[in-house]
């Protein structure tokens, strides 16, 4: 959502543009108001501006000095002059300063809307061109991996540089390769990758949780060889912890398996060498652990193996349900029910086992359900014990259910009942919080509050704000204070002795003939008619 700042020395014309013109429409959720060219400038420095809406002609800094300090000092904000004058010395100086667009009262309400819609459409391009450069700039800093990457293929994988090549290459790019170091090597295989998934997101993940799961950050280089196998050299001066690190390895390798599933679909195994050594006999060690790679060749369900240990299988095929689009993590986030239950349908005739919930791929099923719930229902504030109906004992273990039929109709109890409850919070919420704002409001009524402040009272946006209300009593934020103030305004008015222009004052409004305007928008009839009756007002 955007910013909007009104600028002119004519109140009455200030409070039309505000009052009468619904820029919530076009994206604007921030309005502000300035009479002079300095207290323009002073919002500015204190607000992000979008957009201005200025006159030229004003006290203290006409329109052509504060377009000049915007410019030099908020070079994002988009300037529109309005003035009564057609001259072409302003035109001239318009230009000068980058005015995106000049135009001529008095303007119609379309116009307005028209001119602000395209400067936003301007501030949303430059947006966009900012955030494309940033990503260039983060680009380059991703190129180094790949020049890891490319130094050590041709060293380690292809055999076509030598070490002090390799050393000086890497050197060059400022990858410093301590040839003293001590080193070993790990090779993890990607074997099945889920239906539909994005393959060099996957591997993003993936690499991100090799260095914060299985390395915890230690220093490591890491590169994907010619088979797209993911390649982790660990190096330091001290052998023994260099054995740690790779036993930390087969410590947390399960839990790894589990990740990497739950957040990618893939399904890895992992070849660690064993060896610790030179800088030099890398290669060697590399071609060990390829020949032990080729005779699992045809073994796909994610393995462990210590090159001189014996094997050790830590997990499944992974359901390919579990990575279809939608996942049931996404339908149960977004609180669709009749989705997440044709989903779980579909997982579990997948899984399904006639005798016990033993296997493996129910233990997947399991863990998918209960932690998507866990997580849900913690990331809402939600209390398990709010929703789960005294079953919150299966979350935290599967072998109490017994059979594949318990537990079938256990994750279909489960996911309905979270996704009621919270669909029932959130309407819940969205009501109260409509009627704390009307509180506010009423409580404020003598007063001019924004959306923004009333938005910030409430401790939400203020375009978060406006969705809410507008769904739940079909009217604008600042249509339902309107409407309260003109009716407090015909309350007011049948006091003995009440005055128009007095009324208008209570009520906030500086201008007697935009009070009358709205008022009678509202009412079909004057104030001065509503008064004497002479009009009946609508209801």
């Amino acid at each position: 959502m955007y910013s909007l700042l009104i600028v002119d020395d004519e109140t009455d014309i200030v409070e039309s543009i505000v009052y009468d013109i619904p820029w919530e429409d076009i994206g604007i959720s921030e309005l502000y108001c300035a009479y002079d060219g300095e207290q323009a400038l002073k919002l500015a420095e204190e607000k992000r501006i979008d957009v201005v809406l200025s006159d030229i002609q004003m006290p203290k800094l006409n329109g052509i000095l504060l377009a000049e300090q915007l410019r030099r000092r908020f070079d994002h904000t988009k300037i529109i002059f309005m003035t009564g004058f057609d001259r072409f010395e302003y035109a001239r100086e318009a230009v000068e300063y980058g005015v995106f667009r000049y135009i001529l009262k008095p303007a119609s309400n379309e116009e307005l809307i028209s001119s602000v819609a395209a400067a936003l459409d301007e501030v949303r391009s430059e947006i966009e061109k900012k955030q494309a450069l940033e990503n260039v700039e983060q680009q380059l800093i991703y190129m180094k991996p790949f020049i890891i990457q490319r130094i050590m293929n041709y060293y380690i994988t292809a055999g076509r540089i030598g070490m002090r090549q390799a050393i000086g290459m890497a050197g060059d790019a400022g990858i410093l390769i301590n040839p003293d170091d001590i080193f070993t090597l790990l090779v993890l295989r990607i074997d099945q990758s889920g239906k539909g998934m994005d393959t060099e997101k996957n591997r993003m993940i993936l690499n991100n949780l090799v260095q914060k799961l299985l390395l915890q950050d230690e220093p490591a280089l890491l590169f994907d060889d010619l088979d797209f196998n993911l390649v982790i050299i660990l190096y330091g001066q001290d052998k023994n912890a260099l054995v740690q690190k790779t036993k930390r390895v087969e410590e947390i390798w399960d839990i790894f398996q589990q990740s990497a599933n739950h957040s990618t679909g893939l399904t890895v195994s992992v070849f660690i060498s064993g060896a610790y050594i030179s800088f030099g006999e890398l290669p060697i060690s590399y071609l060990e652990i390829r020949k032990t790679m080729l005779q699992f060749q045809l073994v796909r369900e994610g393995i462990l193996t210590v090159l001189g240990k014996s094997n050790k299988a830590v997990s499944g095929l992974r359901l390919s349900v579990l990575s279809e689009y939608p996942s049931f993590s996404l339908l149960v986030d977004t609180l669709d029910l009749q989705g997440a239950l044709d989903k779980l349908t579909h997982i579990l005739n997948q899984a399904e086992a006639p005798d016990s919930i033993t296997g493996d791929q129910i233990l997947q099923v399991y863990y998918e359900v209960s932690g998507t719930l866990l997580s849900s229902s913690r990331n809402r504030g939600i209390n398990l014990s709010d929703w789960a109906d005294g079953q919150e004992g299966f979350f935290y273990g599967y072998d109490r259910l017994g059979s594949f039929t318990a537990f079938r109709s256990w994750c279909f109890m489960a996911t309905e009942a979270f996704i009621r409850y919270a669909s029932d919070k959130i309407t819940q919420n969205n009501s109260r919080l409509v009627e704390q704002a009307k509180q506010i409001i009423i409580k404020s009524i003598m007063e001019n509050i924004s959306v923004a402040e009333l938005a910030n009272k409430l401790f939400i946006s203020s375009s978060h704000l406006t969705r809410v209300f507008r769904h739940e009593t079909g009217m604008s934020v600042i249509e339902y204070m309107l409407k309260r103030k003109i009716e407090l305004a015909k309350e007011m008015l049948t006091y003995p002795g009440a005055k128009v222009y007095e009324t208008a004052l209570a009520l906030g409004y500086t201008s007697l003939s935009h009070f009358n305007r709205i008022f009678q928008r509202y009412t079909g009839c004057t104030p001065k008619e509503y008064q004497t009756g002479s009009i009946k007002p609508r209801e």
